[in-house]
């Protein structure tokens, strides 16, 4: 019998889905009826979640009618094995829970973590001291950017804000390791604030002022030249001890010591980072007892004890480096410190615009939440919930935060208590989403039974069989990811502790390694390139289908550069073979430099104050070698910016940052003249303004496309009215695809690529950083530095002072990005089903992914100066191409009024009438299953989340009701439901919306196309059946279109 505490650690392809469906369904087989009511699972994302849903009821689908097929046997012993049920009573029992979850599907509780603790959220607002009437605000990155838009709003009237603005582009442009972007850092930094671990230290902020928090700066910076004081005296008494013994500088190894405590230590500026490493070598020589290296011969005879002499210098040497060790830490608080400040004001904006929005950001809701279970006896809560529920399911246990597990935590004790079920399911190797706060560490302990927070420990049960790779593929990743926690790197083993799986797959499989060799980083980006369209072309010839091939990627900036070059190679007329590429990141409209300068341009005609607009518009010009510095720094050009108060355009021209060979020189003087102009003209001219010679780019041709769609579409040719559309209503994945194919080449990044797989997986540029430089917002003792946090950079090799474990912090910082970038490889090498291509550099870095592969695959033998490649299996020919079931695509036009367009096709998800329906159909639908009122709906028409066109279309439909009297009763009654599945003279029904008015049940359905005889059949079918149990029906069918709503009425 199975512990009431279960974790299950699932390693890649392991059936993890299978055992949560198979567990899931069995409670419902041996329970009493409408036992789902009763089950609890979390899952992370939307995605997972209807993946689950769709699972568990397909199967039981299955089982309820018997299927007998090959591939559904495994599952159905499963359950077998789980019930003991016989065929017969199995079947009965799997058509009853069916029935029951379908006739009730508001008792399906498979979903998010986020929603689950909305529902907390909602369903206990007195309780929590919140407002129940705030929506929840999804798109926290949509309130980031007003709140940064509003701080920037400020500069030039706030002096102290701008001051600190100013000290942070300083440092910004001042300093290589900083993107050149002014805003990018911001929006960075801003994530930070719903950190969990840097939230509680931002409190510190809350309520200092800019004077109070100067003053303290003052006070750092004081406490710094102390401490340098007190090193010079510590260096002059070191030199001392030369004089004693009478060492003089030909006494020393080159002149080594006596150089380092008579120039360098002695001079102004002390270059801190090659001091310290220089003191840490003495240091650790005269430990290991190797202190003559530093004098010659002839030198030691004359000193009469040489030990003694080693241990002077030893002290001097650790009283040194706990110094300047200390003084380093502060010059990183004080570099950064003008950005901390700017974080603090920024996170009161979020707060100032959530309350203007009336909205509440899904961090602050966790947070409430975990505020309260801290503060307050929140058990009459969680035992609530605990009545309602008896059995918890988390999937992805691993990307769990600390927060949201210490949320959960009581109502698993409460289920637990009351002889309940848990059970988590993850694997701590496909942890890569601690930027979202993710702690596998909360996982590991629970597997290795270090830590458990009940009273009961947890049950381990290891999935090791390999269904998804072939045989090949997973011997190699067994042994690829033992050797590495065997000690070729020193990063948390127990997370791989259940690395080695067994292959359930009969295939063979193949794996390749290839060392690309090459001078630069041209060469290497062109052999690169070259490799994967060769594997590609091999492929196919193998009779793969291009939908069977995925690349996967670290970053967006490299599945864009391999996008651009099957895109150049397709559209060369002498490429025989065209390789067609699908890749919504590298080919997303909104994402692309030209767009966002246009965009922002509009938006700057329509807001000529917003210096962030400014800022943006000049950084991508830059990055497009469109503006010309003539020798100026950025950092130049972006004060000139902030402190000039013409018109951003004229600047542009009069400052000779732009060339003159425009047509809207006359009329570009005056921001107002701009805004009189029509949106398709004004933003064709701003096409000539910008790139004169680049009218026939795809992402050019793709937006004057969006504009004109807009004035077609609204007969509008106002700019505020297409901005709205373009923010609200033109998806950010919205892109052009070289492609009218859905079987095209994947290319994605790796971390979108988890939980996918194909049948060839080919990972080039493999050789990302296994440490990237990172800011963080850490704990400081504010007797000692004044502060009590402060943000920071995050450097591998540059250790912090030991004292309040600050040493320790930045270790655990440095290894915990170490372990991701091993997670990463991990996902990455557990993609694929038969075949895995990785692409490396011959001659890696040694803080590179490669240099770890090289060193693990190759034994740690160096490569030869030519290409080498490791090879493990044979590549097998397909007996026919393989017939994969491909996703949904976009629907895709190609446009031919003009040459250009023949060649260009645009994925279009809303432009198009077919596919704005097909989206705003579905779209409109799911607001409205949430209205059970006619209030519910005035208030959706407020709503952040609506696009134009589907407010403007709520908007109408809300007016059409109040002059309705009939509709009027339906959404004013006491209960009205929506999408209930019921069951009718033994069928079941899902109406779009019910209600009982009197005696007569009300069927309301919703359309979005045009107006059909099948819409009506649908809706007497309905009325049909509701009054077959003997009480009267009507039905009413309303279509929901731009220009108004149409309604049918059927009697029965």
């Amino acid at each position: 019998m199975d512990s009431p505490f279960v974790i299950y650690s699932a390693s890649a392809g392991s059936g993890k889905t299978f055992t949560l469906a198979s567990d899931y369904i069995s409670i419902c087989l041996t329970g009493p009826s409408n036992v789902h009511r009763q089950i609890l699972a979390i899952t992370f994302t939307n995605k997972a979640a209807e993946e689950m849903k769709e699972r568990i009821l397909k199967n039981l689908q299955k089982l309820a009618a018997g299927d007998s097929s090959e591939n559904f046997q495994a599952f159905k012993a499963e359950i077998e094995k789980k019930t003991n049920l016989s065929d017969n009573i199995l079947k009965k029992k799997a058509e009853r829970v069916l029935f029951e979850i379908l006739h009730d599907m508001s008792g399906f509780h498979v979903i998010t973590i986020d929603k689950f603790f909305l529902k907390l959220y909602k369903a206990f607002t007195a309780e929590l001291l919140t407002s129940w009437n705030k929506a929840p605000g999804v798109d926290e990155t949509y309130i980031q950017t007003l709140a940064i838009d509003s701080l920037i709003s400020e500069l030039g009237t706030n002096s102290e804000l701008t001051k600190f603005f100013e000290d942070y582009l300083n440092i910004t442009f001042n300093d290589s390791e900083y993107i050149q972007d002014p805003t990018f850092i911001l929006r960075e930094i801003t994530k930070k604030i719903s950190d969990e671990k840097a939230e509680l230290f931002l409190n510190n902020f809350q309520n200092i002022n800019y004077e109070d928090f100067n003053n303290t700066i003052t006070k750092l910076i004081e406490y710094k030249k102390k401490l340098l004081n007190e090193v010079n005296q510590i260096n002059e008494c070191t030199k001392k001890i030369f004089s004693k013994h009478n060492l003089k500088r030909e006494d020393c190894s080159r002149g080594t010591l006596y150089k380092l405590f008579f120039e360098e230590l002695s001079s102004e500026e002390i270059n801190l980072n090659d001091t310290i490493n220089k003191l840490q070598i003495i240091s650790n020589k005269i430990k290991n007892n190797e202190f003559q290296s530093y004098l010659l011969n002839s030198s030691i005879k004359n000193i009469e004890n040489i030990n003694s002499l080693a241990k002077c210098f030893e002290s001097s040497a650790s009283k040194l480096l706990a110094r300047l060790i200390k003084v380093r830490l502060i010059e990183n608080i004080l570099k950064l410190s003008s950005l901390l400040i700017l974080l603090r004001d920024i996170e009161k904006k979020i707060k100032e615009v959530s309350e203007e929005e009336n909205q509440v950001l899904l961090s602050e809701i966790s947070a409430t939440i975990h505020t309260f279970i801290r503060n307050e006896a929140a058990d009459f809560i969680f035992e609530k919930l605990g009545n309602r529920y008896h059995y918890i399911f988390i999937d992805e246990f691993q990307d769990t935060s600390s927060r949201q597990w210490e949320n959960i935590k009581p109502l698993a004790h409460e289920i637990l208590a009351k002889n309940g079920t848990l059970k988590l399911i993850g694997d701590p190797k496909q942890s890569i989403y601690r930027f979202r706060n993710a702690n596998s560490q909360l996982m590991i302990e629970l597997l290795n039974h270090k830590k458990t927070p009940f009273n009961i420990s947890p049950e381990k049960k290891v999935l090791d069989k390999n269904f998804r790779s072939a045989q090949e593929i997973v011997n190699f990743n067994n042994d690829f990811f033992s050797k590495i926690k065997k000690s070729i790197w020193n990063f948390e083993k127990d997370s791989y502790h259940d690395v080695v799986q067994n292959a359930s797959s009969k295939e063979k499989g193949y794996v390749e390694i290839q060392a690309l060799n090459s001078s630069t980083a041209d060469e290497y980006e062109e052999a690169t390139l070259n490799h994967v369209k060769e594997i590609i072309r091999d492929c196919i010839q193998r009779n793969y289908r291009y939908g069977d091939i995925a690349i996967l990627v670290r970053s967006k900036a490299q599945g864009k550069k391999l996008a651009d070059y099957f895109q150049q190679l397709n559209s060369n007329e002498q490429t025989f073979e065209k390789i067609p590429v699908s890749s919504q990141d590298s080919f997303a409209i909104k994402s692309n430099p030209k767009v966002k300068v246009l965009d922002n341009s509009l938006r700057l005609i329509k807001n000529p104050q917003d210096q962030l607009l400014k800022f943006k518009i000049a950084y991508d010009l830059i990055k497009l070698k469109i503006i010309d510095l003539n020798g100026q720094s950025e950092h130049q050009l972006y004060k000139e910016i902030l402190n000039d108060n013409q018109c951003f355009f004229t600047y542009l021209l009069s400052t000779c940052k732009i060339q003159k060979n425009h047509s809207l020189l006359e009329r570009i003087r005056y921001t107002s003249e701009l805004r009189r102009i029509p949106v398709h003209e004004l933003a064709t001219q701003l096409v000539q303004f910008y790139f004169p010679n680049e009218r026939q780019d795809p992402f050019i041709v793709a937006y004057l496309e969006l504009v004109y769609d807009y004035v077609e579409k609204y007969r509008s040719s106002d700019i505020v009215g297409f901005l709205d559309y373009y923010t609200h209503q033109i998806d950010e994945d919205r892109s052009i695809n070289a492609s009218t194919t859905p079987d095209a080449v994947s290319i994605m990044t790796i971390h979108k690529a988890k939980g996918l797989e194909w049948p060839v997986v080919i990972l080039p540029f493999f050789d990302y950083k296994t440490f990237q430089q990172e800011m963080q917002i850490i704990p400081l003792n504010p007797n000692r530095y004044f502060l009590g946090a402060a943000l920071v950079h995050i450097y591998k090799n540059q250790n912090w002072p030991e004292e309040d474990d600050l040493e320790e912090m930045r270790k655990r910082y440095v290894q915990e990005q170490m372990e991701d970038a091993v997670n990463l490889m991990y996902v990455a090498f557990t993609r694929p089903k038969s075949e895995l291509y990785i692409s490396i550099k011959n001659k890696p870095y040694q803080d590179e992914i490669s240099h770890l592969i090289k060193c693990t695959v190759f034994d740690g033998n160096p490569i030869a100066s030519e290409s080498s490649v490791y090879v493990k299996g044979v590549k097998a020919t397909q007996k026919s191409k393989q017939q994969t079931e491909i996703s949904p695509q976009p629907l895709q036009t190609e446009t031919t009024t003009t040459h250009w367009r023949d060649k260009l096709k645009i994925a279009r998800h809303y432009s198009l009438p077919q596919a704005q329906k097909i989206s705003t159909g579905s779209k409109m639908h799911q607001i409205l299953s949430q209205c059970n009122h006619l209030n519910d709906l005035k208030e959706r028409i407020h709503s952040n989340a609506l696009t134009f066109y589907e407010r403007n279309i709520l908007q109408k439909l809300v007016e059409f009701i109040d002059g309705n009297d009939e509709l009027k009763a339906i959404y004013t009654a006491p209960k009205v439901v929506t999408e209930r599945a019921i069951l009718s003279n033994g069928q079941f029904v899902i109406p779009d919306a019910m209600a009982l008015i009197g005696d007569v049940i009300k069927v309301v359905e919703y359309k979005t196309g045009h107006p059909s005889d099948a819409h009506l059949d649908q809706l007497r079918h309905y009325v049909h059946l509701l009054s077959q149990g003997g009480q009267k029906a009507e039905g009413y069918l309303l279509y929901l279109q731009e220009d108004g709503i149409e309604m049918r009425k059927i009697s029965a």
